[in-house]
């Protein structure tokens, strides 16, 4: 019995002794865990960061693009609309040139009927006076000569 009891005694020695290996070991393994698991964790932060810079500048650089396409379709837009506008403005303005030149186009023959009846009157005039100056040159020279010569033929 004694030997049963050492044998026992032993046992619980050993079984007492690869209790404690195994605290040790699994401390160990639990402290290497924590190592690795600080280690993957600080490359994991990292690594987010890097990713959340890269992510962000591919955005930035996304909507910048977006916003110039956005920009240079507007800029198309806006510039056809002003085309369109201006050719519109610019036929209407030569429509109203035209309207206004049949106008003063007809003006202009009245004038001008006017002008030369109004030249005829003053040239009908102008030969009248000069028939009436000759008349009275020819008079005037016949008394003249009467009052020079004595003569009064």
């Amino acid at each position: 019995m004694a030997n049963k009891t050492a044998k026992q005694t032993t046992e619980k020695a050993e079984l007492n002794q690869k209790l404690e290996q195994l605290k040790t070991t699994a401390k160990t393994l639990n402290s290497q865990l924590r190592e690795v698991a600080t280690e993957v964790v600080d490359t994991v932060v990292e690594n987010s960061k890097q990713m959340a810079e890269e992510t962000t500048t591919r955005v930035k650089t996304l909507v910048e693009k977006a916003s110039v396409e956005n920009s240079i379709k507007t800029v198309k837009t806006t510039a056809k609309s002003i085309n369109d506008y201006t050719l519109e403005v610019a036929e209407d303005i030569v429509a109203g040139t035209l309207e206004a030149g049949k106008s003063w186009q007809g003006v202009g023959e009245k004038a001008l009927k006017g002008t030369l009846k109004l030249a005829n009157k003053q040239q009908e005039i102008l030969f009248t006076a000069l028939e009436e100056v000759k008349g009275q040159v020819v008079d005037g020279a016949k008394r003249v000569r009467t009052l020079v010569t004595g003569n009064n033929n």
